[in-house]
C-alpha cells in the first residue's frame, strides 16, 4: 500500500510531536535537562539517519530515471544528512 504524504514514516513518526515540539524541558536554572537533552540528541540523530537513508534512495531512483539534476541534489543533500548524523552521533 502506499504511503500518503500526510502520514508520519520512519523513526519520528512515533514521536511525531517531538520533531515539531519545543525545546527541550528546562529547569528553573536555565539549564536543559540531562535527560532531555540526550533524548533530543537521540531524536536529531534519528531523524538526520532516516533522511539520509531516503535520500538515498531517491537518489538511485533519479540516477535511474536519468534525472542528473534531481540526482546531484539529492546527492548533496544526502551528504549533509550523513555530515549531521556524524555530528549527532558523536554529541551524544
Amino acid at each position: 500500500m502506499p504511503l500518503s504524504a500526510g502520514e508520519p514514516h520512519g523513526p519520528a513518526s512515533g514521536i511525531a510531536g517531538s520533531v515539531m515540539a519545543p525545546s527541550p524541558d528546562r529547569r528553573s536554572d536555565g539549564a536543559i535537562a540531562d535527560t532531555a537533552l540526550a533524548q533530543h540528541r537521540r531524536l536529531q540523530f534519528e531523524v538526520a539517519r532516516y533522511i539520509e537513508q531516503l535520500l538515498g534512495e531517491l537518489e538511485t531512483m533519479a540516477r535511474a530515471a536519468e534525472l542528473p539534476h534531481l540526482f546531484y541534489f539529492l546527492g548533496m543533500t544526502r551528504q549533509e544528512a550523513s555530515a549531521q548524523t556524524e555530528r549527532s552521533r558523536t554529541a551524544r
